[in-house]
Formats: structure tokens, C-alpha cells, sequence
């Protein structure tokens, strides 16, 4: 756990709810399990779409984050404002790799489809039921590095 504790992620004044985006990791992961099960590209491309809400917008218009701030409301969660960057870092990447499983279906290519949810569910499950965020781990061993120094 040491490491973890080393993670930089980008630092911004914007905020977001951390217990929002832990249920829209579990949200995440019930539609793309469901759009696997189904080989459902509609699924997985309107998952990529709320995905692009989120990392790109301030993600008003995600039906995932609205059901997930109604889920926490009905369970009486707490909110705890977390700084947004790495959340909208790893829906970036969550946009990626939906598009890439979408891409599978549409060549049907499912067992690649498949492996690619399957990282795709492993990060997400990693954020919703722990609390651990992949996008920062990529962010601060991946990009940090490379980035222009100044």
C-alpha cells in the first residue's frame, strides 16, 4: 500500500463525489457485463458516449452518474468531495477501452471484445468496491514521466 500512497494525479480546484463515481463503477460494471452477455455494441457504445460525458464535460448529462447520485441519495451516502482530474482521467480511459470493445463487437470479434471488458470490469471493480483507482496508477507511472517538464 506504500506505493499507492506515492500516486500523483493531476490536481485540479474542480471536485467530484467519490462515492458517486465508486456506484458508477459498479453502474459500469453491470452494463458492460450485461452488453457482453448480450454481445450488445448499442450497450457498450452508449456506455463509451457516458464515459465521454464524464471525462470531457462536467458530466451533467450522464445517465450513469445521474442513477448513481440518485442511488446514493436513496442509500443516504455521504458525499466526499475528491479532486475531479483522476476521475476524469479514468473515464477517459473507460471511453477507450468501451470503444475498443466496441469495435470488437462490430467485427465480431467477441472473445477480444470479452478480454477487453474484462480489464474494463477489473478496473471498475477495483473503484467500487475498494476505493482503487487505476487512472491514477496509469496517470502517475505512464504519463507523469513523459509529460514536458517545466
Amino acid at each position: 500500500m506504500d506505493t499507492y500512497q506515492n500516486i500523483t494525479c493531476p490536481v485540479s480546484p474542480n471536485r467530484v463525489d467519490e462515492n458517486t463515481a465508486r456506484i458508477n463503477a459498479i453502474v459500469t460494471v453491470i452494463i458492460i457485463g450485461f452488453g457482453l452477455f448480450q454481445n450488445s455494441i448499442i450497450l457498450s457504445l452508449l456506455l463509451a458516449i457516458d464515459f465521454f460525458l464524464r471525462a470531457f464535460t462536467r458530466g451533467s448529462y450522464s445517465p450513469v452518474r445521474f442513477l448513481s447520485k440518485q442511488v446514493g441519495h436513496a442509500l443516504h451516502i455521504a458525499e466526499k468531495p475528491i479532486d475531479a482530474s483522476p476521475k476524469r482521467f479514468a473515464a477517459g480511459m473507460g471511453m477507450t477501452l468501451a470503444i475498443i470493445i466496441s469495435i470488437f463487437q462490430l467485427l465480431n470479434l467477441e472473445s477480444y471484445a470479452i478480454l477487453v471488458g474484462a480489464v474494463l470490469i477489473f478496473f471498475a471493480l477495483l473503484e467500487g468496491l475498494v476505493g482503487f483507482c487505476m487512472g491514477c496508477l496509469i496517470y502517475t507511472y505512464i504519463v507523469v514521466p513523459f509529460r514536458p517538464k517545466g
